[in-house]
């Protein structure tokens, strides 16, 4: 049995079983098939059958004559369709064909038991291998995910420098205008204080304009009863006149009648000196 794995384990996995004198060796060479095994994909581990016999003790064979050695058994060689195309397969093969073969001394159940802690070593590295695979994948997506975390910044903060500088620019169109109205406040504040002044003047100047027009409106009331009182005055001059030529025109009148030139002129005269002394 010990025999036949050994063969069948070269032939098929390349690697050199390991013996009783090679055994760190052998474990080394175990390790690496190992890794081998961890990389192939995953295939489902078949039964393994124990031997479930009890271990009797060794009993002295009968002594025989001597005998010739046997020979070795020739190796049959595989073609290309038997060759397993993967290092598991050949470890099932291997499995099957230690389970197919009976098992009856300690040295098949020794190679059983490498066998089975081969397998479990295989498993190892197959459920290591599927956790560093997860592992990987979601290290994997993490960093996908921080690299568009980190995009999203990026644009958030070319965003953010975009509107700042926007209202930069507006902040200082602000301060201008600002500025400006301040500037014109001013203006509009000392043209008030102006206007107010100039208000007051005018004031001052229509309240003198008024006592002046009111003396003058006085006084044009005052000379107009000096024009009445002159008129009344005229009036009654250009009545006592018109009474005095009517007089005159009668005295003229009489004295012509009278035939004395000179005496009526001196009477006219006296007449006149009368009316003049009269008014």
């Amino acid at each position: 049995m010990a025999r036949n794995y050994e063969h069948w384990n070269e032939r098929v996995t390349g690697l050199v079983s390991p013996s009783t004198d090679k055994r760190e060796k052998g474990r080394s060479m175990e390790l690496q098939s190992g890794i081998l095994w961890s990389k192939s994909p995953k295939v489902p581990q078949m039964a393994m059958k124990v031997p479930t016999k009890p271990l009797q003790p060794p009993q002295q064979p009968p002594q025989q004559p001597p005998q010739q050695p046997p020979q070795q058994p020739q190796q049959p060689q595989l073609t290309q369709s038997e060759k397993p195309t993967s290092s598991a397969e050949a470890f099932n093969q291997v499995l099957k064909m230690m389970n197919d073969t009976p098992a009856d001394n300690s040295t098949e159940i020794d190679d059983l038991q490498e066998v089975k802690e081969l397998g479990r070593k295989l498993q190892a590295q197959d459920q290591r291998c599927s956790n560093l695979q997860a592992e990987h994948k979601k290290a994997t997506e993490l960093k996908e995910e921080q690299r568009n975390t980190i995009k999203l910044t990026r644009e958030e903060l070319w965003s953010t420098k975009q509107a700042h500088a926007g209202l930069k620019v507006e902040n200082e169109k602000l301060q201008i205008t600002t500025r400006q109205t301040n500037h014109l406040r001013i203006r509009l504040q000392e043209a008030y204080d102006d206007a107010k002044k100039g208000r007051k003047a005018a004031e001052q100047e229509l309240g003198g304009c008024k006592e002046s027009l009111t003396k003058k409106d006085e006084q044009l009331a005052e000379k107009t009863q000096q024009l009445e009182a002159a008129k009344t005055a005229a009036s009654d001059a250009d009545e006592r006149v018109m009474k005095i030529w009517t007089e005159m025109k009668k005295s003229k009148e009489s004295e012509q009648r009278k035939r004395g030139a000179g005496d009526g002129a001196g009477a006219i005269g006296s007449e006149a000196k009368k009316a003049k002394l009269g008014s």
